[in-house]
């Protein structure tokens, strides 16, 4: 069996706990359970509801105001797909944005006092493509495990996996300089090699169907696995109601339940089965009767929810994130340090998943596993208080050699290491705007359910 950790490395892991297949076995039952039952719709209740404004005091940072992050989703909206847009990055005061563009600047971009914009050396979009393409590379004995855009946009990143090392590499470490001129020439533009790493996949009973309610996969009369859902959302076509959760919790069409103690033992109520599948993006979505669009918060055994009110179009360089995932409960304070960052995850079909790199500054724990899949917020300031906003799915975690403490600390259910639950300071997380969008789907507000 691999150790996870290796000296000079950081080790990744999908925050996903796992049954039967050599997981996190401790946080999922062994024992049959009979075929799922048909569920039945619980009502909304609002004395469970929460006004925004409550949340506000679990934010490290001042949130941004709502103008400015709608300045942001203007420029995603209009020019996200366009190859000369860099990163959008919000200031540590939260006064302004600033972005790096290539070439001439367009009329509506201009620098003003809410936007600084800087001359890209490199096309980003150029950028954003060799780094989609160098997870999995193995160049002179050294793997990547994932790669991510430099934020100036003076070329990419790269990540080296550690524990899939030839032998070559075994015997030696590989000389950084030599393998990014390598991946350099392979990818056309400027690489830079960071720390060696190694990557492997990383609410109880909610007849509601909210964000952050834990769910469990069902095959062949036994639970294979628990994760968490994201945001309720509508088929754009059809109006089918849906929930967003991570595609690595499971394959294409498989069945998901959520569990309840009876008289007769562990029962399972049918939730969706997962119907649309994104790995480009580490997102999917279940197919349901009815899902409404709350989010579970507070902690892990919270009967208290609130509304989604927006949804954000992607996130921001220094953006202050919430999460609320079914296992750790809600936990603010991450803060978004990269946001064109592609993972690949050993031992699944995640090769080249975009995500965004969060870290917890102070140290305290993001996520861990059976988070995967649950919903990442964030609070925009307006006049009458707060506004909380759908912004993405919980992916994975990483950590430091160094600090591998940090996985014996986890919010709500306790961390149990070795080879059980663990958490970690530093995480990832895909846009629940560009999965849903990419698959057809909208994410449900309490303005458009």
């Amino acid at each position: 069996m691999k150790s996870r950790l290796q000296r000079g490395s950081y080790a990744l892991v999908a925050a996903v706990s796992l049954s039967l297949c050599g997981g996190i076995a401790a946080h999922a039952t062994n024992s049959p359970v009979p075929p799922p039952e048909p569920d039945v719709q619980g009502p909304v209740d609002q004395r469970s509801v929460l006004d925004p404004s409550d949340l506000a005091q679990h934010l490290h940072t001042p949130a941004i105001p709502e103008v400015v992050a709608a300045k942001a989703d203007e420029i995603r909206k209009r020019y996200g797909s366009d190859d000369r847009l860099g990163t959008l990055a919000i200031s540590d005061d939260r006064s302004h944005l600033s972005v790096a563009w290539y070439g001439d600047v367009p009329a509506d971009l201009t620098p003003s006092e809410n936007l600084a914009v800087t001359a890209a050396p490199y096309l980003p979009g150029d950028l954003r493509r060799a780094a989609a393409s160098l997870p999995g590379t193995e160049v002179g004995g050294a793997k990547v495990a994932g790669a991510g855009v430099n934020a100036d946009a003076s070329g990419v990143y790269v990540d080296l996996d550690q524990s899939t090392s030839t032998g070559a590499r075994r015997s030696a470490s590989p000389d950084r300089d030599e393998v990014a001129n390598e991946l350099s020439e392979i990818a056309g533009v400027p690489v830079r090699v960071n720390e060696n790493v190694q990557n492997n996949p990383a609410r109880l009973s909610d007849n509601l169907h909210l964000g952050g309610a834990r769910i469990s996969r069902f095959q062949d009369g036994y639970l294979r696995g628990n994760c968490s859902t994201a945001f309720a959302t509508r088929h754009k076509v059809t109006g089918d109601y849906g929930m967003v959760t991570a595609a690595h919790c499971g394959p294409i069409n498989s069945q998901w339940v959520r569990t309840a103690m009876s008289e007769g033992g562990l029962m399972a109520y049918h939730y969706g089965n997962m119907t649309h599948r994104l790995t480009s993006l580490d997102g999917a979505v279940l197919t349901q009767d009815w899902s409404n669009p709350y989010m579970y918060i507070g902690e892990y055994t919270s009967t208290q929810y609130v509304g989604v009110e927006a949804v954000s179009t992607g996130d921001l360089l220094g953006q202050e994130v919430c999460s609320s995932g079914s296992y750790s409960g809600m936990t603010c304070g991450g803060q978004v340090v990269e946001t064109d960052y592609f993972v690949e995850y050993e031992d699944t079909d995640i090769t080249s998943a975009k995500v965004a790199r969060i870290v917890n500054q102070l140290g305290e724990p993001l996520w861990g596993s059976g988070d995967s899949g649950g919903p990442v917020f964030d609070l925009v300031s307006v006049d009458a208080g707060f506004r909380p906003r759908a912004l993405g799915v919980i992916s994975g975690i990483y950590w430091f050699e160094d600090e591998e403490w940090v996985l014996d600390n986890c919010n709500g259910v306790p961390a149990a290491q070795p080879n059980g639950r663990g958490c970690s300071p530093y995480g990832f997380a895909a846009s629940v705007y560009e999965v849903a969008n990419s698959l057809n789907w909208r994410v449900a507000t309490l303005s458009s359910p």
